[in-house]
């Protein structure tokens, strides 16, 4: 069975948007990178940017 079927379309968002931001977080390193260019890469408005910085960095694990 392929993968991508399993997944629906918000769990494919939140994998895209996480690669997205460790690709500029990766593209930004030694710099600052302002929330800003974090929400508008994103897409998600400029008080969801926290939340998704913690989300990136938490550990998942899958369910038993």
């Amino acid at each position: 069975m392929n993968v991508l079927s399993e997944l629906d379309q918000t769990q494919l968002e939140r994998k895209i948007r996480l690669l997205s931001f460790a690709s500029l977080g990766f593209a930004h390193v030694g710099h600052d990178l302002p929330y800003s260019e974090v929400a508008s890469t994103l897409q998600i408005e400029l008080n969801q940017v926290e939340k998704w910085a913690i989300d990136g960095v938490s550990p998942r694990y899958p369910a038993a």
